[in-house]
């Protein structure tokens, strides 16, 4: 991955207030999260031949990418008004809106260079885009500007019920799900299920995570069918949660209005294949399956899974 000069930023009050964007027609394939080959081509190679980086107006630009994929842009130069021109124009470009709001990055730039000139890293907000700006003093001023999504750290989140995918991948899908909600339940089977996932796992670059968002004030069976899935989990392991995941929607209507659902959640278990229930003890199948429900059932009773649940909630 490419990074860009620029030191760590804050945040600081400027907005940039922009049209909405459905007034102006979004640039295709030359923006964060398109191919970085059609943005390099789109704003820097028309304009440097040599592929040296840089734009008419002499800015250097530096690109991050992560397997072919434009995941920020870093501008780099002094900003004069030619330097301006060039600045707003791939800013715009990286956006996906374009021309559009071209001019009101440019009329930001001219307004407040100066003004930032020595007062180090400033961040700004650009649609849903983050721009950060550190200007030097100087006649034109020298600027580094560098474009790129907001992003949440890793540790913002607790520990995933499951995953799939490989633990290092460049992208990260973290479903939050309540297993009672109808809309989680068509989400499930229709794209978790429906092989829109499975597309996305053959890449080897996506993850997919699964966290507990039990909504308990309009659910009342949600946080108990949550901890269940969690009691698999810790029981059978990653494998046996999919599967018992995989139930709990597809009879999401057999157990909602139950008054205490504890009992059938544990049966429930035992219609997890035989094979995700390796760690249960017991001689065959059915010996397994009903050591499964009494682990189940046991870890219920006694919250073991109660805590895990709520801290996914918290987060």
């Amino acid at each position: 991955m490419h990074r860009a000069r620029i030191r760590a930023t804050v945040h600081r009050s400027l907005l940039l207030a922009f049209v909405a964007a459905s007034l102006f027609g979004v640039v295709a394939a030359q923006r964060i999260g398109d191919p970085v080959e059609a943005f390099v081509d789109a704003t820097i190679a028309s304009q440097d031949p040599d592929g040296a980086g840089r734009t008419g107006a002499g800015l250097s630009v530096d690109v991050e990418a992560a397997s072919g994929i434009l995941t920020g842009v870093a501008v780099d130069g002094a900003m004069d008004a030619a330097g301006v021109a060039d600045a707003a124009r791939i800013v715009a470009r990286a956006t996906g809106f374009g021309d559009g709001i071209e001019g009101p990055i440019a009329d930001f730039l001219d307004a407040n260079l100066r003004d930032l000139a020595g007062a180090g890293p400033t961040t700004v907000r650009v649609e849903t885009y983050l721009l950060h700006v550190d200007v030097d003093a100087g006649d034109p001023p020298l600027a580094s500007l560098r474009l790129e999504l907001p992003r949440a750290p890793d540790d913002a989140f607790a520990e995933p019920a499951a995953t799939k995918g490989p633990s290092d991948a460049v992208v990260v899908i973290r479903e939050f799900s309540d297993f009672q909600c109808p809309f989680c339940k068509m989400f499930a089977e229709e794209v978790l299920e429906g092989g829109v996932l499975a597309a996305l796992l053959e890449s080897g670059e996506v993850r997919f995570e699964y966290h507990h968002l039990p909504l308990t004030t309009i659910h009342a069976n949600a946080e108990p069918a949550a901890e269940a899935a969690q009691c698999v989990a810790d029981r059978f392991g990653t494998d046996a949660f999919w599967a018992y995941h995989d139930l709990l929607f597809e009879r999401q209507g057999a157990w909602s209005g139950l008054g205490d659902p504890d009992a059938y959640f544990a049966r429930l278990v035992r219609d997890v294949a035989d094979e995700h229930l390796h760690a249960a003890d017991g001689a065959d199948a059915d010996a397994r399956a009903e050591s499964a429900r009494d682990a189940v059932r046991a870890c219920l009773a006694a919250g073991d899974a109660r805590e895990a649940v709520a801290a996914s909630a918290r987060a």
